[in-house]
């Protein structure tokens, strides 16, 4: 049974925060890592690792959620792992904006394999730029992460479904500029701001999109709800590598502009989509 341990006004605003000292590790660790390891060596480094799985323990044994009452009165709705899923589903296909949102969610990572894909080959896409192209795209993701995350936070309101699409197609239309900007100019840093503003725009959409599931979704049905979202993420993205890799060439330079109108297709799908269910 899953705690509720944030109150759901609150959600989004901790979302924000997670996802910017996400980000932040993300960044700092590696540097971080190799300048402990060269000062206390791999025994030191192994005891620091079990001094913090023990100090997460003890966090997680200090958390409290705030609706004891109501969990303990609750009761499993279903036996055993296959009802629980199929209980998860219907109840996903019995809420059709959480289900068409779900859909979107799935088709959009279809569509990010691709772009996983293409990044490293950078430098092959703009063969003209000098600058180690992959690194400042790498870079200009995890500013657009920490840029996306705090302007979530700062929102902190909730925001209509619409809205939180048009995010996604935002982020879809940056990804588009990046060939349109190599013709004018081979500054690599200039054309990593098209990455820079599809990860912001993309992580407005992904904090946005698990909290409309986090305060839409009944505490007895959220683990099985995400636990569907997260199984479609892992069977489509693969798929969407293995597509995506052979219908493109890695030294085509409007390879972002595929990908970017494809987000922006579904964007508008789903988009219509939505109205007519509203």
């Amino acid at each position: 049974m899953p705690f509720q341990i944030v109150e759901k006004k609150n959600i989004n605003v901790v979302n924000s925060y997670l996802q910017i000292i996400g980000t932040v590790v993300k960044i700092t660790v590696p540097v971080l890592s190799m300048r402990i390891y060269n000062y206390i060596g791999i025994s030191g480094v192994l005891l620091l690792n079990g001094v913090s799985f023990l100090s997460s323990s003890l966090l997680i044994i200090l958390v409290r959620p705030i609706n004891v009452n109501e969990i303990l009165k609750e009761e499993s709705l279903t036996n055993g792992v296959w009802d629980e899923v199929v209980e998860g589903v219907k109840y996903l296909i019995n809420r059709k904006k959480l289900f068409t949102l779900v859909l979107l969610t799935t088709f959009t990572n279809f569509l990010l394999a691709g772009y996983n894909l293409l990044i490293p080959y950078g430098n092959q896409m703009f063969p003209e730029v000098k600058d180690n192209i992959y690194g400042l795209f790498l870079v200009g993701e995890a500013i657009g992460g920490l840029l996306g995350a705090t302007l979530s936070g700062i929102i902190n309101k909730n925001l209509k479904v619409l809205k939180i699409i048009m995010c996604l197609g935002l982020s879809g239309l940056s990804l588009c500029s990046a060939p349109f900007i190599y013709l004018f100019t081979q500054n690599g840093i200039i054309i990593a701001c098209s990455p820079t503003f599809f990860s912001m725009f993309l992580t407005i959409f992904n904090l946005q999109f698990l909290s409309v599931i986090q305060r839409e979704v009944e505490n007895q049905l959220i683990g099985r709800v995400f636990g569907i979202v997260f199984t479609l993420v892992v069977l489509f993205m693969p798929v969407g590598t293995m597509v995506f890799s052979i219908l493109l060439k890695t030294n085509f330079a409007y390879n972002f502009d595929i990908i970017g109108l494809l987000i922006i297709l579904i964007s508008f799908v789903f988009y219509s989509l939505f109205k007519k269910i509203s």
